[in-house]
């Protein structure tokens, strides 16, 4: 059964975004809202794209609150500490922030570290056939998607190991973790913070057996190399509060570890961020590790140097004769705000992952 904590006696504060997270009522709103943003590498930013061909954010999203982030769980686990909102986490968010920072670390050593893990040299075109795309509905789109990219993947441990299987899990997150996997991160999406401090309640969705299950997948990082090994070091402590969180919800180590998820230092716009939640930062975008620390000091990040949590990839489109020159989309895309109570204001956070494949 799922767990909630209070690590702090503040009481829930209303979600209040301001300019910092863009609302979103369709998935052409999300889409375009971390796309137009002047650190991507969209030629055409007014216009980043022509028109999505399926997504996972198809069903009608208006109320349900979302709201654009280029790093969902890094942002909003900030944001509910800063803010006074309930955290709400699956597992399966935790293993994307994961996987995601592996995948920045895998491409910017490709070539000289991990070509064993693919079937070519260079890059591959990705190619992705449908019948037809207006009868081939988000799922089968999903299962498609994550097909063609595991063909990719020579180790089949790794096949295996990348896609998540916990209680928490569905059909979209297994077509996200293939996407994340494949794809080459790109530089998106600024957004900006202004602080206070607390976290009225922490839920952790799925089961105490999930977690500990994302505690034993991590331990596959230390094969990639010595900077993978670093990290699952600074990881491993991380992983393991998760899971005592179930066994002693009502321990002082327990609520000082969700306390100390962040700390704040300066003013606003120059604000910088400690604390365990930038251990799912280890690497910028190009895969430049962000944790050159000596043993005992903290890693200090400002907004503007927390990676993005998805990835962009090209795709072909194949259908009836015509082809289509796409992109895929996928990761921790945005942060969902809802109610605790029927009655209640908006006072509680949750990352929300997902994926687009659009035409450019």
């Amino acid at each position: 059964m799922p767990i909630t904590i209070n690590p702090s006696k503040n009481s829930a504060a209303a979600w209040q975004p301001a300019n910092r997270f863009p609302a979103a009522s369709s998935a052409k709103d999300l889409l375009h809202s971390i796309l137009k943003n002047k650190r991507t590498s969209c030629p055409n930013p007014i216009n980043p794209f022509k028109m999505i061909i399926q997504s996972s954010f198809n069903h009608p999203i208006e109320s349900s609150h979302y709201f654009a982030s280029k790093n969902g769980f890094v942002h909003g686990c900030i944001e509910a500490y800063n803010y006074h909102h309930h955290l709400v986490l699956r597992p399966d968010d935790v293993w994307f922030a994961m996987l995601t920072q592996l995948s920045v670390h895998v491409h910017a050593h490709l070539e000289d570290q991990y070509h064993f893990l693919v079937d070519h040299e260079g890059q591959k075109e990705l190619v992705i056939q449908v019948a037809s795309i207006d009868r081939t509905d988000k799922g089968a789109f999903a299962v498609i998607i994550a097909f063609e990219m595991q063909k990719c993947i020579i180790d089949a441990d790794l096949r295996e190991w990348v896609v998540p299987e916990f209680t928490t899990t569905t059909v979209t997150d297994r077509a996200t973790a293939s996407a994340v996997m494949m794809g080459t991160m790109q530089k998106h999406f600024v957004s900006v913070c202004e602080m206070s401090c607390g976290l009225p309640s922490v839920t952790l969705l799925g089961t105490f057996e999930d977690w500990v299950k994302l505690r034993e997948k991590s331990k596959r990082l230390i094969i990639y190399g010595d900077e993978p090994r670093r990290w699952y070091e600074k990881l491993r402590p991380v992983l393991d509060s998760f899971v005592n969180t179930f066994i002693h919800p009502e321990s002082d180590a327990v609520r000082d570890f969700w306390q100390s998820i962040c700390d704040i230092k300066g003013e606003s716009g120059s604000s910088t961020f400690s604390g365990w939640i930038t251990t799912f930062c280890f690497w910028d975008e190009n895969g430049v590790c962000l944790h050159d620390t000596k043993p005992g000091e903290t890693t200090e990040l400002g907004l503007d140097e927390m990676p993005v949590g998805f990835v962009k990839l090209p795709a072909r489109l194949e259908y009836s004769r015509i082809t289509v020159e796409t992109e895929i989309l996928a990761g921790s895309v945005a942060v969902r705000a809802s109610k605790q109570s029927t009655q209640g204001q908006l006072d509680t956070v949750q990352p929300e992952c997902g994926w687009f494949m659009y035409e450019v």
